[in-house]
């Protein structure tokens, strides 16, 4: 975890901890599942290592090897 400053909605700071990874296991509806720690939307941070979903967008092929 690392601490995180937000602003609420009535605009005063608060401090959060933020998860940074996660290192033991993690329960979704019962089920053991695999979470993903950042996204670009929070749409995506619902999303699982275990979900079958394939992104396009997130698909990048490097035809120099970098």
């Amino acid at each position: 975890m690392t601490p995180l400053k937000v602003t609420d909605d009535d605009g005063n700071p608060q401090w959060l901890w933020a998860v940074t990874s996660f290192d033991d296991s993690t329960y979704l509806d019962g089920e053991c599942c695999h979470p993903v720690e950042s996204a670009e939307t929070v749409e995506k941070l619902f999303w699982t290592d275990d979900d079958d979903v394939e992104d396009e967008e997130e698909v990048e092929v490097d035809d120099n090897n970098n």
